[in-house]
């Protein structure tokens, strides 16, 4: 089955009848999917699109993180979704994106990754701490994607530190060459200025493709 029929059997939120981002997905992983060895979620939401990948990338140990926190979470709906995610061979964590220990945990487990998804708290801070901290860990030609670009535009949330939104950061490096962003060290600015071979746009701008070299 392809991604558009999957996200359909999982019911995800990025099947066609919601934000449709398969079809992208779809010309972008076919010809990685049994190639890809390693693959994170950032974000578990209720797990659907890990079933989703889980199905689809049959080589590859799927990792997610999340704080499985929100108004729509409760004690019961976190036990289940664990469980889910655990009776079907998805290995995640109680991590947060924004916090550079976390992330630090998961990669001294996982070690580099085919692709990355950011699809968590969709607040630029917390996107581009995650991006200048994970790029280093996407293999050479791999990919990380950052979802729903569009989501927020309260200032409180979408421009904490400082932060321009992240979409309007990465054009600004895919158009001159330097990394504008606060929050990243120096260190991860050059890294992702040296090693980003591309920053493609889909989805009428909500959804980023960075390829490293």
């Amino acid at each position: 089955m392809n991604l558009v029929e999957l996200a359909k059997k999982y019911d995800t939120d990025k099947g066609v009848s919601k934000h449709n981002y398969v079809v992208v997905y779809e010309e972008l992983f076919k010809n990685r999917r049994s190639q890809c060895k390693n693959f994170f979620e950032i974000g578990a939401n209720f797990g659907e699109s890990l079933l989703m990948f889980k199905d689809y990338f049959e080589n590859a140990d799927i990792w997610s993180a999340d704080i499985f926190q929100g108004d729509h979470f409760n004690e019961d709906l976190i036990k289940g979704v664990k469980t889910k995610l655990d009776d079907n061979g998805v290995r995640w964590f109680d991590a947060d994106q924004g916090d550079r220990l976390d992330l630090n945990r998961i990669v001294n487990e996982a070690g580099e990754f085919d692709i990355i998804l950011d699809d968590a708290s969709h607040r630029a801070a917390e996107q581009q701490i995650s991006l200048g901290y994970l790029f280093p860990y996407v293999k050479s030609g791999g990919l990380y994607l950052i979802e729903d670009l569009n989501y927020r535009n309260h200032k409180s949330e979408r421009f904490a530190d400082g932060c321009k939104r992240t979409d309007d950061m990465l054009e600004g490096f895919r158009d001159n060459k330097v990394v504008l962003s606060p929050v990243m060290s120096d260190y991860e600015r050059k890294y992702l200025e040296d090693h980003a071979s591309s920053i493609k746009f889909y989805c009428d701008n909500k959804v980023a493709v960075i390829e490293k070299s």
